[in-house]
């Protein structure tokens, strides 16, 4: 009994030891985690202090202590001397406040606010908020509007139209509603309709409105178009020569097509033009009636022209920002001389 209660103890003592050994050993690792977790964390706190965005948030905290001054700036005073710093600050600013309550005037002021900084996207978008939320506000029926018809694709044009006779059936002496009605069936070549809208609209108008020249050019380029010279195609060409500003050869890899085209100042849209892949300048460009965008349409129907030729970034032809243009105003269809523009202006 003696001999088996030495050898029991001894078990236990061994048993012990072990199980302190590997408590000691499970602390030592415990306590490991304990200093990478710390490590860990003050290793965080820094990349975050460095790189993080508690500067962001500074910024937007800052932005937001500033909106009722940028508003009274902005809405109440139209100052002509706001920034585009400022006027991101504000649309971050009415953003945050749109996001904790949704308003139509809140979307309507962010969507002509984001047109003045050239997002026409984004600015479609919020008018399109406002829409929703209130279709019966003429005001906003016609910012959205005008933004679909900047953008100018069909389906865009005709949901403009859309919008316009909304809006004449709520105003039906609304001046703009009616020029605008004229502006989109003139871009999607409805002559005969924007003709008669622009006549209604030039009756509407005082004598001295600075809107009505502009109509009475717009009218008689329609009556041309309803009433069309006989032209033969190809008699009348404008022989372009194109050539770059240093600043912007020094970076013409960054463009894929050269555009060259020419405008009237009675319609929006190109009259005739040419996308050519960018080579070797200078280049020389012919546009004749086989360019023409229209049907029906002729050079020689026209005195003069505008004439543009752009570098894009992209392959689209409206102005992108980051484009480069160059311009030549109130050229003759019938020059025989050579037109010499050069590239020298960026788009903002």
């Amino acid at each position: 009994a003696l001999t088996e209660l030495k050898l029991t103890a001894k078990d236990e003592l061994v048993t012990a030891k072990a199980e302190q050994g590997e408590s000691v050993k499970r602390f030592a690792d415990r306590k490991l985690v304990f200093i990478a977790a710390g490590l860990l964390f003050v290793t965080s706190l820094g990349f975050y202090l460095v790189k993080g965005h508690y500067q962001k948030i500074d910024s937007w905290q800052q932005t937001m202590l500033k909106l009722p001054e940028l508003s009274s700036r902005i809405v109440e005073q139209n100052d002509q001397q706001v920034t585009m710093q400022e006027l991101v600050e504000f649309a971050l600013g009415l953003r945050t406040k749109l996001a904790a309550k949704e308003d139509p005037i809140g979307w309507m002021l962010l969507g002509r606010v984001l047109m003045t900084m050239n997002d026409v996207d984004g600015g479609i978008a919020a008018f399109e908020k406002s829409y929703n939320l209130n279709p019966r506000n003429p005001s906003n029926s016609l910012s959205y509007a005008q933004a679909l018809q900047v953008k100018g694709e069909e389906w865009n044009l005709n949901r403009s139209l859309r919008l316009l006779q909304e809006v004449m059936q709520l105003q039906p002496q609304n001046e703009t509603a009616v020029i605008l009605f004229g502006e989109g069936n003139l871009m999607l070549e409805n002559f005969d309709m924007a003709k008669r809208s622009f006549d209604f609209a030039i009756q509407m108008l005082a004598a001295v409105d600075p809107r009505a020249p502009a109509l009475q050019s717009r009218i008689e380029f329609l009556q041309q178009q309803l009433n069309p010279k006989t032209a033969v195609a190809g008699e009348l060409s404008l022989n372009i020569a194109v050539n770059l500003s240093d600043e912007v050869s020094k970076q013409l890899n960054k463009f894929k097509y050269l555009f060259v085209f020419a405008k009237t100042e009675q319609m929006p849209a190109p009259l005739a033009v040419k996308k050519i892949p960018v080579g070797q300048f200078p280049l020389q460009v012919t546009l004749t009636d086989k360019d023409v965008m229209l049907l029906g349409m002729s050079i020689a129907n026209f005195d003069k022209v505008n004439i543009f030729a752009r570098l894009s970034v992209d392959e689209q032809a409206p102005l992108t920002s980051g484009d480069w243009q160059g311009q030549m105003n109130s050229v003759p269809t019938t020059a025989q001389d050579l037109i010499e523009i050069v590239i020298d202006k960026e788009t903002p």
